[in-house]
């Protein structure tokens, strides 16, 4: 068989002026894995609120068969017990929040009367999503602590109102410094 100098051109003509196959797509970049918040499972922290500082802790505050959480004036150097968070995962990114003194039979929920604020409390562990805190992260190593029950809308934050200042509680999700919130290992680590 001849090989033919016209079907040669023809050949070299359409290699010249056809466009080239397009090139397969990259494929995508891996997607960072998310943040996972600072905490082991089963350790102690201490909370603090960028608004208060970190010398102001969360404390739990019982008072005959009320126990409530509100911000103490000033971290226990001791390592109170009261003041030691545990944080326990319940999956799908939800948590529970339980003191060193009262034990994991006692998690904080949410005291609900009012659409716009709520009051905060422990009581007796139930599986109730109230007691369940999506615990988010958002800048300069702070988080910001919402529940199941009340969703992204209501976020833990700091009473800021002369006398109620220790009080803490769920309002209006915003920007303000008491929303945002800072878990520091407390001292003696595990139970």
């Amino acid at each position: 068989m001849k090989f033919s100098p016209i079907l040669a051109g023809l050949s070299l003509a359409a290699t010249l002026f056809l466009p080239a196959a397009p090139a397969a797509p990259a494929p995508p970049a891996p997607k960072a894995a998310a943040a996972r918040p600072p905490f082991e499972d089963g350790g102690y922290y201490y909370l603090s609120s960028r608004f208060t500082g970190e010398e102001k802790v969360l404390s739990a505050v019982k008072a005959g068969q009320v126990a409530k959480a509100e911000l103490a004036a000033k971290r226990d150097k001791k390592a109170s017990a009261n003041q030691s968070w545990k944080v326990t995962p319940l999956g799908n990114g939800y948590y529970r929040l339980t003191t060193k003194a009262l034990g994991d039979g006692y998690s904080v929920d949410v005291v609900s009367d009012d659409p716009e604020k709520d009051q905060i409390q422990l009581v007796k562990t139930e599986d109730v999503s109230g007691q369940a805190w999506k615990i988010t992260e958002e800048k300069d190593g702070y988080f910001r602590l919402t529940t199941q029950f009340k969703g992204p809308s209501l976020s833990l934050d700091v009473c800021n109102e002369g006398d109620k200042s220790k009080m803490v509680g769920l309002i209006r999700s915003n920007d303000s410094s008491g929303q945002f919130w800072m878990f520091r290992k407390a001292s003696g680590g595990k139970k």
